[in-house]
């Protein structure tokens, strides 16, 4: 027997909704994902750091993030 004989099923319109809200949320991760943003997130890295150094584009960038990835 399969679970889903036991998952009701919702209205098209419901449906829909959940699509689009599944939709919605996929783009939002993929900008922030393009924008670097969850990265810095996730290496606790500091943003007022990280937006001088790409600034300065001298490659201080990849040691300040090496720096905190050995810690």
């Amino acid at each position: 027997m399969s679970d889903t004989q036991y998952v009701p099923q919702l209205p098209q319109e419901e449906t829909a909704l959940i699509r689009a809200w599944h939709k919605r949320g996929h783009e939002a991760a993929r900008q922030e994902a393009a924008s670097g943003e969850r990265l810095v997130r996730c290496l606790g890295l500091d943003r007022t750091v990280v937006d001088r150094l790409e600034r300065e584009r001298d490659g201080r960038l990849v040691e300040y993030v090496a720096h905190r990835l050995s810690r």
